[in-house]
């Protein structure tokens, strides 16, 4: 009997039997008979996709691999189907780079045409099996000025309609599958992409080039990158940001092992087709051998050490001892007025020049770039702060880069993060955080404040760690840390943990925490945790005053001093009760000359 669907027409057709189970179909596998421990099926049909998984194997099977298994395909026809694939991708390639020729299409045709539109590629999709299901026609509107093309492509259907019908966008040339035998599929933004990757791949590589538009066309497919290495494009642009981000958590549950090849030295909007324009098919694979590496659980298993038989290299643990460490997330805790922001200005300065801050100890391992977004001050007064810091330390910074989402030339809005359906998403200005990075190659990145930045319930446990995981996962690429300006309320800084503003883990994960609290008429500086230890710790808690455009210490420092009192908690030796209170007193570890 014939039914819709191919896989079920070829297993009808060779006697195996399969049910229908639910909205799915289960079959015994027609290779390995399934596990003798099972009575019934041991894999799964989709369908939709036209593959058998099995369970027993943990493998999936596709069309072709049903007709070689029974003689109704030999690698001479796949060979032959190879040929006429590659040679179909370099007559597109070779259509995309005419600007003279134009075919007939229709009316729609006819109409981009006398708007000043050509037709540079025509692509077929095919499923699995090789049917052709529908095809993209692309039109491109040349730029007078020399830029990139405006670019139109127009899906059209079997049966000559514009548009995929009822049907869903699948990845390009996914026919591929069904020809060659590879543990490596490589992912392009486009048709034009991937057409370009195979007309230059050499006819002695197997690897499956496949194109998309959005990580979504994948949906339903991501069996086929089961412990396979997965080697992504990324497009330079926002777009190919967020496309490889969700590729990312698309795959990386079954791929072995997800390289993310990224163009960001270029022009935006700068691909793989146009580096292959401009270099070799060698210098690709080069590339890609040097590109960024996401680990996936499926290659997680190796990080897993025995004992101190391997030998790990030692790396600098501070950017600014004891303040910033490497690879941290710190929080700079304050209420509003305390100087917070002049602090952190002025702390990252000093690390973008090298020179030491507050104290001659307290000098940075090198100098390094930073990168300061504001939220709360305009260009203007973000500036002549900065240029005060800068006269009183008689240097200037090249490494010191900053923008405020006030300013009118920030065209984002200022939360890195929202809320869709319920889940934490990265936003559009979470994408220009990681490409600023990426172009100034900061070590420390400060964000006045973290909660303008953060932008949803600041009280959410849950939203609070997946935030920070967001921020670990671009310390782990990136080597930097991040300093969050924190605003507090006034209990809080009382040490009422527990109305400690916004999620404890704010407060927990965070590496180091500093607090700014003014106090017996003092600005008072504290280290309040540190997970790494320095003896400079020892000369915490400080006085500061804010002098000539910087902070200075007084000369006095925040000793804890022990009193009587009838409501403490401890005893002395006369029985009445004493608790602690905070004194001012001269300290001659801080010498005024040192600040003159």
């Amino acid at each position: 009997m014939q039914t819709k669907y191919q896989i079920l027409d070829i297993l009808n057709k060779y006697g195996i039997p399969y049910a229908q189970k639910g909205k799915s179909y289960v079959t015994r596998c027609p290779w390995c008979k399934g596990d003798s421990k099972l009575q019934s099926h041991n894999a799964e049909i989709n369908v939709e996709t036209g593959t058998i998984y099995c369970f027993s194997e943990q493998k999936t099977y596709l069309v072709k691999d049903l007709l070689m298994h029974f003689g109704e395909l030999n690698d001479e026809d796949i060979e032959k189907a190879k040929e006429k694939m590659q040679k179909n991708a370099q007559h597109n390639t070779e259509l995309a780079k005419s600007t003279q020729k134009r075919r007939k299409f229709s009316d729609l045709k006819n109409d981009l045409i006398s708007k000043g539109y050509i037709v540079t590629g025509v692509y077929e999709y095919r499923n699995l099996a090789g049917q052709k299901e529908y095809e993209v026609i692309r039109f491109d509107k040349p730029d007078p000025d020399g830029g990139k093309p405006e670019k139109k492509p127009i899906p059209v259907a079997l049966d000559g309609y514009v548009g995929l019908g009822n049907r869903r966008q699948i990845p390009y040339r996914l026919e591929q599958f069904s020809l060659i035998q590879s543990d490596e599929i490589w992912l392009c933004e486009g048709e034009k992409c991937t057409d370009s990757v195979i007309a230059n791949m050499p006819s002695s590589a197997n690897i499956i080039a496949i194109g998309f538009r959005k990580a979504s066309d994948l949906k339903g497919f991501e069996n086929l990158f089961q412990s396979k290495k997965a080697v992504i494009f990324q497009d330079n642009d926002k777009t190919g940001i967020a496309n490889t981000r969700n590729l990312v958590e698309l795959l990386k549950t079954y791929a072995k092992e997800i390289v993310i090849v990224k163009f960001t030295e270029f022009a935006d909007g700068y691909d793989v087709a146009d580096f292959l324009e401009d270099f070799s098919w060698n210098q690709l694979i080069e590339r890609i051998e040097n590109s960024e590496t996401i680990q996936t659980p499926a290659s997680q298993i190796s990080v897993i050490k025995n004992g101190t038989a391997v030998s790990i290299q030692k790396l600098e643990e501070w950017i600014l001892e004891p303040f910033i460490p490497t690879n941290s997330i710190v929080l700079l805790d304050g209420l509003g007025g305390t100087g917070k922001s002049i602090f952190a200005m002025e702390m990252a300065f000093a690390i973008s020049t090298g020179q030491s801050f507050l104290l001659k100890e307290f000098v940075p391992k090198g100098k390094y770039p930073i990168l300061y977004l504001s939220s709360e001050e305009t260009d203007w007064r973000f500036w002549e702060r900065l240029k005060s810091i800068e006269n009183s330390y008689q240097v200037q910074s090249r490494n010191f880069y900053w923008t405020s989402t006030i300013s009118r030339d920030f065209s984002h809005q200022t939360r890195l993060f929202a809320l869709e359906l319920r889940e934490i998403t990265p936003t559009e200005t979470f994408d220009f955080l990681v490409q600023a990075i990426e172009k100034t190659k900061a070590k420390l990145i400060v964000l006045d404040s973290w909660i303008n930045f953060y932008g949803i319930d600041e009280n959410s446990t849950e939203y609070g760690a997946i935030a920070y995981d967001f921020l670990k996962a671009i310390i782990k690429v990136h080597d930097c840390s991040f300093l969050l300006i924190h605003h507090q309320t006034k209990e809080s800084m009382r040490g009422e943990i527990s109305i400690f503003r916004g999620s404890g883990v704010f407060r927990e994960q965070a590496r180091t925490r500093i607090v700014m609290a003014k106090r017996h008429g003092q600005r008072i500086v504290e280290i309040e945790k540190s997970n790494y230890y320095s003896e400079m710790l020892s000369k915490f808690p400080i006085s500061l005053e804010f002098s000539n455009g910087i902070w200075a210490i007084t000369g006095q420092k925040v000793a804890i001093e022990e009193k009587n009192y009838g409501n403490g908690k401890k005893k002395n030796g006369n029985g009445k009760k004493k608790e602690q209170e905070e004194v001012i007193y001269q300290d001659p570890n801080y010498p005024d000359s040192d600040f003159a």
